[in-house]
């Protein structure tokens, strides 16, 4: 979706690739994230993490608006958004290998 927000060249592809794409990854992503705090950590430690999880929505949007607002405004808003999209996939990436190390050791706290 947000590849998609950086290619799109016209109005309409922009409301689908990020209002649709975007919106549906990101509802998928923190329900899939949820899911995975709440079943694979202790009960007395649900509530913080599922909180600092929260936490880290707003203080991740706190930080990147005003680094994508500068950035947009320093370069053209489809560079930034395909500057962004690439920098979600490594970031992805990184927490996808992590897991997976995770689940292999059986470490989680």
């Amino acid at each position: 979706g947000l590849l998609g927000d950086g290619l799109a060249r016209s109005l309409e592809i922009w409301i689908v690739t990020h209002g649709i794409l975007c919106g549906l990854g990101m509802a998928i992503l923190f329900m899939c994230q949820l899911d995975s705090l709440y079943t694979r950590t202790p009960k007395r430690h649900r509530g913080i993490c599922i909180g600092i999880s929260f936490a880290g929505g707003g203080v991740g949007a706190a930080v990147l608006a005003p680094l994508l607002t500068a950035s947009a405004a320093a370069r053209e808003l489809p560079l930034t958004m395909i500057i962004f999209a690439v920098f979600v996939a490594a970031y992805l990436g990184c927490v996808f290998m992590l897991l997976v190390l995770i689940n292999k050791f059986g470490v989680f706290f």
